[in-house]
């Protein structure tokens, strides 16, 4: 199946019991719900940071000492708990501002996670994040006890499939979570 957002609005449309559409009307009350819902899910579930949306990035200081960040990061993961995505820039929560110009290199290498659009995501999170979205629509939409039961347990190995890709792809480290990095930034030198 294509991973588009037709094909996505016409899988959601299905579960609870509509016709499918052959393009994308915004003047009708389902297509947006389903789009709507989509949208929440992806963002939720792309956020946690994941193998393939989850890359280091050495962030630079601009001429106005601001950091620009890319438009489609969702977080800002480093060293520097403070530091978060705010607008189009970097923002210091601790000082109250964007301005960099005290920063070192080491404070602005960052973990950056972004967001993909449906086209890209890999098909395992394309399958689990559109299961996700097809039980909330059941659920709000169109309630069937047997239909529920039944895609509760295709999250679920959705929900599997997804970890495995994770757990194969991601190289999984304790070493290498920002808590356990500042832990062992921070033990006494003998």
């Amino acid at each position: 199946m294509d991973q588009t957002e037709l094909n996505i609005v016409n899988a959601l449309l299905k579960v609870i019991g509509e016709s499918p559409v052959n393009q994308i009307d915004l003047g009708h009350p389902d297509v947006v719900i389903a789009l709507g819902t989509w949208e929440e899910y992806s963002s939720e579930i792309q956020s946690n940071g994941w193998w393939f949306n989850k890359e280091a990035w050495q962030l630079e200081i601009g001429t106005d000492n601001k950091v620009s960040v890319p438009p489609d990061v969702i977080t800002v993961d480093g060293p520097n708990t403070y530091y978060i995505k705010k607008g189009k820039y970097l923002y210091d929560l601790e000082n109250h501002s964007y301005d960099f110009s005290a920063a070192s290199d080491t404070d602005l290498k960052v973990n950056l996670i972004t967001e993909w659009s449906e086209t890209e995501l890999p098909p395992v999170m394309y399958n689990y994040i559109l299961s996700k979205a097809k039980l909330s629509m059941l659920v709000d939409l169109a309630y069937d006890q047997h239909k529920e039961r039944r895609l509760e347990r295709e999250v679920e190995i959705r929900h599997y499939l997804v970890q495995r890709h994770q757990v194969r792809f991601g190289k999984p480290n304790a070493k290498s979570t920002t808590s356990a990095q500042q832990l062992l930034n921070n033990q006494p030198t003998r």
